[in-house]
C-alpha cells in the first residue's frame, strides 16, 4: 500500500478488513507519527495529536480483532486473574 493511500485511509478512518493490511497501516502511521513529532518538535502540535488519535483508532481496531479471535475463558487468560 502506498503512503498516499494510507493517508486517505487515515482521513476516512474506514475499517481495514485484512489483518495484514491493518498491520501495514498501523506501522506506516507509527513511522509518520515519529517523523511528524521530530519535525514539529512537540507532542502538543495539532497535527501530531490528530495523527496520534488516528493511529489509536487503528490500534483499537486491531486489539478488538485479537480479542474476538481468542476465547476470553482460555486457561492462559484465567490464571492471570487468579
Amino acid at each position: 500500500m502506498e503512503p498516499k493511500q494510507l493517508k486517505n485511509l487515515a482521513d476516512t478512518l474506514e475499517p481495514v478488513e485484512d489483518e495484514i493490511e491493518l498491520q501495514k497501516v498501523i506501522n506506516q502511521l507509527k513511522s509518520e507519527l515519529v517523523q511528524l513529532v521530530s519535525e514539529k518538535g512537540s507532542f502538543l502540535d495539532h497535527s501530531v495529536i490528530h495523527l496520534s488519535q488516528t493511529l489509536d483508532t487503528y490500534i483499537l481496531q486491531m486489539q478488538k480483532r485479537k480479542i474476538h479471535s481468542s476465547s476470553f475463558f482460555s486457561p492462559s487468560l484465567l490464571w492471570q486473574y487468579a
